[in-house]
């Protein structure tokens, strides 16, 4: 019984442990419940829609695709989402000011396309919404948010793009940059939490739309930090996943063991294209022979 419950006990520290940082990604493909975590593509004659969606610490993609090109049953339209998400639980420390507040800007530049068409149908739309935050868990009870939401509507009256955004957003209409700016304590641990999500609809006759923001968003970094007077002061930053937020996300480097594997992979091409011309060679000569 007594090892039963250290097991159980285990098994709840293990939980807290996992619930401090996570990553989730989901597509849908004709309907709002997901379909696959990663990626999905319907293909009924009257209509197509494809969505993929990734989510890794300091960087989300999020892609939707909707066509419709005929009447669908119960005058449903072609509906494709994907969603990305990450939160990690962050500590802020520096020399001689734990207890004391501080406040940092986290920066989030998110780059991402669109296309909508119309040919005879009645409505396509493309949208995106973007968000860093600070809660107490990854979706509600958020503490302060900044958000970056763009609608792109076509109709047969014209297109309509309406784009807003909270804090310090880009003002190019297709490169945003969501900032968000926290007061914190300095040594006190807290939750960050960001999202991607990316959806299109089409419908009736012939009508698309395409919201593509698989190249982002990348984090950032710290666009500063500074203590309760305003003034900079040096500080460590730590994250349960291990991700260092201060700085922007860099793709992993191989290891060199894996270039090393490369190269030894290059290098016995050579040597099997000469084996195999020795190999060609030899059988034609027997043939002539």
């Amino acid at each position: 019984m007594k090892k039963i419950l250290l097991l159980a006990s285990a098994g709840l520290v293990s939980l807290g442990a996992q619930a401090q940082h996570g990553i989730s990604s989901s597509a849908s493909c004709g309907s709002l419940i997901s379909s696959s975590p990663t990626a999905c593509q319907r293909d009924v004659g009257a209509a197509r829609d494809s969505a993929k969606a990734f989510a890794d610490f300091g960087v989300l993609r999020a892609y939707a695709q909707a066509e419709q090109l005929a009447a669908l049953p119960g005058g449903s339209s072609s509906f494709a989402t994907a969603t990305a998400r990450f939160y990690d639980t962050v500590t802020i420390s520096s020399p001689n000011l734990a207890g004391q507040s501080g406040s940092v800007t986290f920066r989030m530049p998110v780059d991402y396309s669109f296309t909508t068409y119309l040919d005879g149908g009645l409505v396509s739309t493309a949208t995106l919404a973007g968000r860093v935050a600070i809660g107490a868990s990854s979706r509600p009870q958020e503490l302060n948010n900044s958000r970056l939401n763009v609608e792109v509507r076509h109709t047969s009256a014209g297109q309509v793009l309406t784009r807003s955004e909270t804090e310090k957003p880009g003002t190019d209409r297709n490169n945003g940059i969501i900032e968000l700016n926290y007061s914190f304590v300095f040594g006190v641990p807290f939750q960050l939490n960001a999202s991607l999500d990316a959806t299109a609809t089409a419908a009736g006759v012939k009508a698309g739309a395409t919201m593509n923001a698989y190249q982002s968003a990348i984090w950032g970094g710290v666009a500063s930090l500074s203590n309760a007077a305003g003034q900079a002061v040096p500080y460590s930053m730590s994250s349960s996943s291990g991700f260092d937020y201060r700085l922007p996300y860099a793709a992993p480097v191989p290891e060199p063991s894996t270039w090393l594997l490369l190269a030894a992979g290059l290098g016995v091409l050579p040597m099997c294209r000469r084996r195999y011309g020795v190999a060609a060679r030899s059988a034609f000569s027997m043939k002539t022979l």
